[in-house]
């Protein structure tokens, strides 16, 4: 694995070395109340990930999340 962070080093993505598939990110200073990360599902077996919610987020026109 490995780490980078670019743009304005907030997030800093951890890519895999050998086939570069981001696998996740996280903030770099978290904050206190709203701590962040993701982690790229895609490469989880649909079996275990079926069930779980998913929430969208609008980011390209009015910067809401709405339900899938």
């Amino acid at each position: 694995m490995t780490r980078y962070m670019h743009g304005d080093k907030d997030l800093s993505f951890q890519t895999c070395k050998t086939c570069g598939t981001t696998v996740s990110w996280e903030q770099v200073n978290p904050s206190e109340t709203k701590p962040r990360m993701a982690v790229n599902l895609n490469l989880a077996d649909l079996d275990v990930i079926k069930d779980i919610p998913v929430r969208l987020f609008d980011g390209a026109d009015t910067w809401e999340f709405y339900e899938a």
